[in-house]
């Protein structure tokens, strides 16, 4: 609980995963996150099997650079970017050391 004035006030705070709705995306939770120098970045949090994403061999961990050539840093750019064609994306994506492109297509 938080005090404030010396009195105890209650605050309700809902907390869920963020999905996102692309129609490509679909069975896919997403996360920000930040560098150490606080860079914002994208980072798939879960893939659902069977999903597009899943598979064209995407997985959780691994971070969105790019879509569609323009660097994103955060949800609400990835959405921006991407909502301009709703049946092809290309991501650069991230694994470990190693980055690739990946076309998702319908």
């Amino acid at each position: 609980s938080v005090v404030r004035r010396g009195k105890p006030l209650e605050i309700a705070a809902v907390v869920e995963a963020l999905t996102f709705l692309h129609p490509l995306l679909e069975g896919v939770e997403l996360m920000e996150e930040k560098t150490a120098t606080g860079r914002g970045y994208v980072i798939l949090d879960s893939v659902e099997p069977g999903s597009l994403v899943a598979d064209y061999g995407l997985a959780s961990g691994d971070i969105i650079l790019s879509v569609n050539q323009v660097a994103i840093s955060s949800i609400g750019e990835l959405e921006a970017v991407a909502s301009r064609n709703a049946n092809e994306m290309l991501l650069l994506v991230q694994r470990g050391q190693a980055t690739q492109y990946v076309r998702l297509r319908r």
